[in-house]
């Protein structure tokens, strides 16, 4: 009777696994290395190439969650496997217990792993949405032109004939633009110092961003200069095209015009500038601000995410299938519960001698070797599966 009543009180050992795990974290990094690495952004490409940094990070934590899930399912179901294949022997009740606090702990540690992730994955899309914008302004950038390329109907290169007629006539001028660049080049130093930045994301407190106004319309400028005397009547050729101070069947000698001396972009967002993660002093993180367009990943945007994903590092949780196992074998609370399934009742007073006989009796041995007694028996090239009550 005792013993029906221990079962479901093997559900409650889970409890002790939490004590036991340990998670891997980063070494504390000085600020200086955080510092180093945004002064090393001064252009787009290096602006890129941290955003590429952060988005290794992310996804290296992103794997890391991963892999720690896939570890804690296939532990629960190598100790389903070890029980079952124990079923009727002596051990049976051990390994059953560990697998039942494998399943929990499972259950609660991949809540755990979720939450962590929800933030890095928003923290992903954030970063491909920013570098997706970054490399589209990179190879739409604008430069300051000094000559036009071509002139439509008419000789020269950078001269057109003013339209002052009552219909104005028709010049076009053409300007080459700026040659894209195939990839960033960022020199070993620039990269070696951005490359700091991942050591620093659990305190990173700022990011170099372009600012959200450089990838919209751009505003340019183009300056004229007048040419020869501007005369008071100008007409239009017979054939709409061009105009001059005396109208005429074809384009002569042009008594006064004006010359496209440049066009120069608007450059005042080019540059990368400091974005905030936190609230000022505190340590709230920024609000994320929409664009209107929904088409523009936002700076804010991007420091929310990081700034969400700064702390959500997914444990890698140690297994019941490795050293802390040993642990658990020893802890107190354990050996009552093997004492109670042993023995079918609990002894008044606490016996060392009756808990190890009790383990001894469960795992053969009052210190186990876990990891060699049942991965050892699984090792065999036939597994049969009981499936009694």
């Amino acid at each position: 009777m005792l013993k029906e009543q221990a079962q479901p009180k093997m559900k409650l050992v889970a409890i002790l696994a939490v004590a036991i795990m340990h998670s891997h974290t980063a070494d504390s990094t000085p600020s200086s290395d955080e510092t180093e690495a945004l002064t090393a952004v001064t252009e787009a490409c290096s602006e890129i190439v941290l955003l590429e940094q952060l988005l290794d990070e992310v996804q290296s934590r992103l794997n890391g969650a991963v892999r720690s899930a896939s570890g804690l399912r296939r532990e629960e179901e190598t100790l389903y496997l070890v029980a079952e294949q124990s079923r009727g022997g002596p051990k049976h009740r051990g390994y059953l217990l560990l697998s039942q606090l494998a399943a929990t702990r499972a259950r609660k540690q991949q809540l755990e792993i979720d939450r962590h992730s929800d933030k890095l994955k928003q923290a992903e899309a954030a970063l491909q949405g920013r570098i997706t914008l970054a490399k589209i302004g990179l190879r739409l950038k604008d430069s300051k032109r000094t000559a036009g390329k071509a002139i439509s109907g008419g000789p020269g290169t950078d001269f057109c004939t003013d339209g002052g007629a009552g219909t104005a006539g028709k010049c076009t001028l053409e300007f080459d633009s700026q040659q894209p660049p195939q990839k960033c080049d960022v020199n070993t130093g620039t990269a070696a110092q951005i490359s700091k930045i991942r050591k620093a994301f659990d305190k990173l407190e700022n990011i170099k961003l372009t600012p959200d106004k450089k990838p919209q319309p751009q505003k340019l400028t183009a300056t004229a200069v007048a040419v020869g005397t501007i005369a008071e009547n100008w007409g239009k050729t017979n054939d709409d095209k061009y105009c001059q101070g005396t109208a005429g069947t074809a384009l002569g000698s042009a008594t006064a015009g004006i010359a496209i001396s440049e066009i120069r972009p608007d450059t005042t967002n080019d540059r990368p500038k400091t974005q905030a993660l936190v609230k000022g002093s505190s340590t709230d993180c920024v609000e994320a601000t929409a664009d209107p367009s929904d088409l523009i990943t936002t700076a804010t945007a991007v420091a929310h995410a990081l700034c969400q994903a700064g702390d959500a590092r997914p444990q890698i949780f140690a297994t019941v299938t490795g050293a802390d196992a040993e642990q658990l074998l020893q802890d107190p609370d354990f050996k009552r519960f093997a004492v109670l399934i042993a023995a079918g009742k609990q002894p008044k007073e606490e016996n060392e001698k009756t808990q190890k006989a009790a383990l001894k009796s469960i795992f053969g041995s009052d210190k186990p070797d876990l990891r060699k007694s049942y991965l050892g028996s699984l090792s065999q090239t036939q597994i049969t599966l009981n499936h009694r009550d």
